[in-house]
């Protein structure tokens, strides 16, 4: 799935479209946890933007392509958008708690673990299918 290259041939071009379409929904879907309208920018931007910065020198530091890392975060965020579309009524119920004026529950380490396994799986998925989707 993951294979090296960094040439501008099409399939290059469908990963960069892929990647900036995960970008701008994970922004969007980031932008309706604000509690305080002066992170709206910043909940839209630094989260998206830091990951692809992570991401990519991750692989180029590793020595493999863009494409390799334009794979890799397309299936991080699509993972995290989906991963947070699954927890939706649990995360709507702690914003609902911290926008009253309340402090937001704790976390289980079995909520944190399901989450992750959850994550885990999705990733794998996304990954499967986008590989279908989008062959390197």
């Amino acid at each position: 799935m993951f294979s090296a290259g960094s040439g501008s041939d099409a399939a290059t071009v469908g990963w960069w479209i892929a990647a900036a379409i995960a970008a701008v929904a994970f922004g969007a879907v980031m932008q309706t946890w604000v509690t305080k309208r002066s992170w709206k920018f910043y909940l839209a931007i630094v989260p998206a933007l830091g990951s692809c910065l992570a991401v990519f020198a991750g692989t180029a530091q590793r020595g493999e392509g863009a494409r390799t890392a334009l794979q890799l975060y397309t299936v991080l965020m699509l993972a995290i958008l989906v991963t947070m579309a699954l927890f939706t009524r649990y995360i709507r119920s702690q914003l609902a708690l911290i926008r009253s004026g309340r402090t937001a529950q704790t976390t289980t380490q079995r909520q944190a673990w399901t989450f992750l396994l959850t994550f885990f799986v999705v990733a794998i998925a996304i990954g499967a299918g986008l590989d279908t989707l989008l062959p390197g």
